[in-house]
C-alpha cells in the first residue's frame, strides 16, 4: 500500500461528485449551485475513510501437508496453481475438515481472509476423489451463486489461475450469466479479444458447450438461476440422471440475501432442490459481515431459512488471529522515520538503499537472505519495539474508526497515520504481517434530484413530498417534484404521474408507473 487513502478517497468522491454534476446539469443556475453545495456536504454521497486493524491470521498446514496426512486427494499435487507449499490459515483448514465430514458451512471471516479457499478447496478435492475413482463424467457437481456478475467474473479468473498449469483437462468449469454467448464461435471471438489467448478446453465459455457437456463447477447469479430453472433447454443441468452427482451449492456474499431478495433466493433454492429430488446438498455460505459470536443463533437461523438446510453452531467458521510477542523492552521511535520511509516507498526506492538509510538512522538491521526480506524483517522488528505501535493497538485493535478520529485520538495528522500504515504494510516475516490494516470507504448512489418551483426554488438530493420553509408557521409548504434532464439541450423537466388531477412522485419500480415529463421554462 503506497498511497495516502485520504487522498485516494478524496479523488474517488471528487470524481463521483463531478459525474453527478455533469449528469444532472440543468439550465437553472440556482439549482446547479445548490446541487454542488449539497454534494459537497460530508455524508451526503460518501463516508470515510475508515480504518480497521486486526492481528495476522493464524497459520496451519499447507495443502501438501494435508495430502501427506491423507486429508486431501493426491491428485491435488498436480495443480501447482493451488500453491501447494503455502501455509493455509487455520480457519481454512477447519473449513476443509468440516466440509470433508459433510457439514454445511457458514464462513464468516474477515475481508482478505481467504474465504474463497474455504469452499473451493473442498470442492476441487471432491472432484479429484471422483477422478481417482473413475466416476468423473460430465455433469454439475457444484453450483456457485453470486449476487452480481462482477463477482462471477472474479471467480472465473480465480479458477483459470488455479488450473492454468494443470495438464489434465478433466475438471471443467463455466459461467452462465446474461453475458454468456449462445454459440461457441462468438464466445471464442470475444474471449480472444478480452483475454488475448485461446480458452483452455476445461473452461466452457458458451451456452451450447455447457448444455452439451455440463461443467463440474457452474457459476451464475441468482437472477440467471431463475431462468435456468424455467427454460426447458437448460433442464440438462438438473436432469434426474445427473441429479445424484450434485455435491454442493455455494452462496457467496450471503448477507446480501436479506429482505425480499432473501425470500426470493430461498424460494429458488427450494425449487432447485425439488427439481433435483435432493435434500442432502451441502451448502457453503460466505460473508465477512454476518455478525460476531453473540449472534450465532441468528446466523444459524438465517442460514437455515435461506437454504432450508441443517445448520448449527458448529457450522460457523470464524478466523483465528495471533498477536506478535511483545519484547521485554520498547521505546518511542522518532516518528519522522515513518514519514521518511513512507516517502521512500512511494518513490520506489530500492530495498538496498532503504536498508542503508535505516542503518544510518541507528535502526538494527535483521539479515534475512535477500534485501527485500531483510527490509521486511527489519521493519517488523523496528515497529515491534516502538511504543507507538502499542498505542495504535490500544486504540484500534479489532475496531473500525474514522481515520480522522484515530489521528485526533493519537495527536497526529491523517497523513501521519497513513504514513505509518504504509510502513506497517511492508513489515512482515515469512508472510506474517505485524498487523492487518484495512481502509474502508462508503459511497452511495442517490435516488434522484428533487426541486420546488417558483418562488421557492429549492433543490434536494433526498426524496421528499413537501418542503416547509418555516415549520413553526401555518405555512402549508411547497410541493416537491422529481426532475430529469435532456442531455442534448440541458433542458430541465419535472417527472411524475398524474393522480386525481395532480402530478405526484411515483416509484419507477411500481408496476403501474407510466411517467410523464413537463418542461420547466
Amino acid at each position: 500500500m503506497i498511497f495516502r487513502p485520504a487522498e485516494s478517497s478524496k479523488r474517488i468522491v471528487d470524481f463521483y461528485r463531478k459525474y453527478l454534476l455533469t449528469t444532472f446539469k440543468t439550465n437553472k443556475d440556482i439549482y446547479n449551485k445548490q446541487l454542488a453545495e449539497q454534494l459537497s456536504e460530508d455524508g451526503v454521497i460518501s463516508k470515510g475513510p475508515y480504518i480497521s486493524m486486526s492481528d495476522s491470521f493464524a497459520k496451519d498446514n499447507s495443502i501438501r501437508e494435508l495430502i501427506e496426512k491423507g486429508l486431501l486427494s493426491k491428485e491435488l499435487l498436480k495443480i501447482s496453481g493451488l500453491h501447494l507449499d503455502r501455509k493455509l490459515y487455520k480457519h481454512q483448514v477447519e473449513a476443509i475438515l468440516k466440509a470433508n465430514s459433510g457439514h454445511n458451512l457458514i464462513i464468516t471471516t474477515g475481508t482478505g481472509s481467504g474465504k474463497t479457499e474455504c469452499f473451493l478447496l473442498p470442492i476441487i478435492n471432491k472432484l479429484m476423489l471422483e477422478k481417482e475413482n473413475g466416476t468423473l463424467d460430465p455433469g454439475v457437481r457444484t453450483l456457485i451463486i453470486y449476487p452480481m456478475n462482477a463477482l462471477v467474473n472474479d471467480q472465473i479468473r480465480r479458477l483459470r489461475e488455479i488450473f492454468a498449469e494443470y495438464e489434465d483437462l478433466d475438471i471443467t468449469f463455466g459461467k452462465y450469466t446474461g453475458e454468456t454467448e449462445e454459440k461457441y464461435i462468438k464466445a471464442r471471438s470475444l474471449f480472444l479479444e478480452g483475454e488475448g489467448v485461446e480458452p483452455k478446453k476445461n473452461e466452457l465459455i458458451s451456452r451450447e458447450q455447457m448444455r452439451n457437456n455440463p461443467p463440474h463447477i457452474l457459476i451464475t447469479n441468482y437472477a440467471m438461476l431463475e431462468y435456468l430453472l424455467l427454460r426447458p433447454d437448460d433442464n440438462v443441468f438438473f436432469s434426474k440422471d445427473k441429479s445424484s452427482k450434485w455435491n454442493s451449492i455455494v452462496l457467496d456474499e450471503a448477507h446480501t440475501y436479506n429482505g425480499a431478495k432473501g425470500i426470493e433466493v430461498s424460494s429458488l433454492i427450494k425449487r432447485l432442490k425439488a427439481m433435483l429430488g435432493r435434500d442432502n446438498i451441502q451448502f457453503f455460505l460466505t460473508s465477512a459481515t454476518l455478525g460476531d459470536k453473540n449472534l450465532n443463533s441468528k446466523i444459524v437461523n438465517f442460514a437455515h431459512m435461506l437454504c432450508d438446510g441443517r445448520f448449527d453452531y458448529t457450522s460457523i467458521v470464524r478466523s483465528y488471529t495471533i498477536a506478535p510477542e511483545k519484547p521485554e523492552t520498547t521505546a518511542k521511535l522518532d516518528f519522522s522515520i515513518y514519514r521518511d520511509l513512507a516517502d521512500r516507498f512511494r518513490n520506489n526506492i530500492s530495498p538496498d538503499k532503504m536498508i542503508n538509510w535505516l542503518e544510518s538512522k541507528g535502526i538494527n538491521i535483521i539479515e534475512s537472505g535477500n534485501a527485500e526480506k531483510t527490509l521486511e524483517k527489519t521493519l517488523f522488528h523496528m515497529i515491534l519495539h516502538d511504543d507507538f505501535y502499542y498505542e495504535v493497538r490500544s486504540q484500534l485493535l479489532n475496531k473500525t474508526k474514522p481515520l480522522n478520529q484515530l489521528a485526533t485520538d493519537l495527536g497526529l495528522t491523517v497523513d501521519d497515520i497513513t504514513d505509518f500504515i504504509v510502513v506497517v504494510s511492508n513489515a512482515q516475516i515469512d508472510g506474517d504481517k505485524i498487523f492487518e490494516a484495512r481502509y474502508h470507504m462508503f459511497i452511495r448512489g442517490i435516488e434522484g434530484i428533487y426541486v420546488t418551483l417558483n418562488p421557492s426554488n429549492k433543490l434536494f438530493v433526498k426524496k421528499m413530498e413537501t418542503y416547509i420553509e418555516h415549520p413553526k408557521s401555518n405555512d402549508c409548504g411547497f410541493r416537491v417534484f422529481q426532475i430529469t434532464f435532456c442531455h442534448n439541450c440541458n433542458s430541465t423537466f419535472i417527472i411524475g404521474q398524474t393522480d386525481n388531477g395532480y402530478l405526484v412522485q411515483k416509484s419507477k419500480y411500481n408496476d403501474e408507473y407510466t411517467p410523464e415529463v413537463y418542461l420547466i421554462n
